[in-house]
């Protein structure tokens, strides 16, 4: 596992918040990934995340995932699977 993402995951989980964001762009090379765009204070943010193949095979654009962002560092962000 990467430092940096398990550091991410501390940082969110010591401080959770809990919204929706919406699937802007879907990518498939190499790997799966997909851009999540969520507002925070009437602040918009962008999440590029890399996914399994499983959840990008069941969501499209458009659609809304669940987001967990840190209290303290609202960019510091995951998206719920």
């Amino acid at each position: 596992m990467d430092i940096n993402f398990e550091e991410t995951q501390a940082e969110i989980l010591s401080n959770p918040i809990y919204i929706k964001g919406v699937i802007t762009t879907k990518r498939s090379y190499k790997g799966k990934g997909i851009d999540v765009a969520y507002l925070i204070g009437g602040k918009k943010y962008l999440l590029t995340t890399g996914v399994k193949t499983e959840f990008y095979k069941q969501y499209e654009v458009g659609d809304t995932v669940e987001i967990v962002y840190s209290k303290k560092k609202s960019q510091c962000c995951i998206v719920k699977a």
